[in-house]
């Protein structure tokens, strides 16, 4: 087996985009599954453990974005997204990036 080729310009994103992509299709399927309740406000959670150097989580939902259509509105009214320390949240009002790690006070 050859290893697989290394990441560059944007592959770093492209890859990363392209695993939460499928994350969210499978679960997606679950809407379609006997006994699934639609509710008044229906969240995504999606936790990405995929790993990639330096990745720039702007630029990747942007791929995201495009090709995923249950970031658009009608299918879910808030997606969460945690990856690493960083949490992108996708809502109504749009999407912001929330920085989860917690700074050690000095002691």
């Amino acid at each position: 087996m050859s290893p697989e080729p290394p990441w560059h310009g944007d592959s770093v994103e492209r890859d990363w985009a392209e695993h939460v992509d499928n994350a969210i299709t499978k679960k997606l399927a679950a809407r379609t599954k006997p006994g699934f309740k639609e509710y008044s406000r229906n969240w995504l959670a999606v936790y990405s453990s995929h790993p990639g150097p330096a990745l720039k989580m702007e630029k990747g939902f942007n791929f995201l974005q495009t090709w995923q259509a249950a970031l658009r509105p009608g299918y879910f009214d808030c997606l969460f997204l945690l990856t690493d320390m960083r949490m992108l949240i996708v809502d109504r009002p749009g999407s912001r990036i929330v920085d989860l790690s917690i700074v050690e006070p000095d002691g």
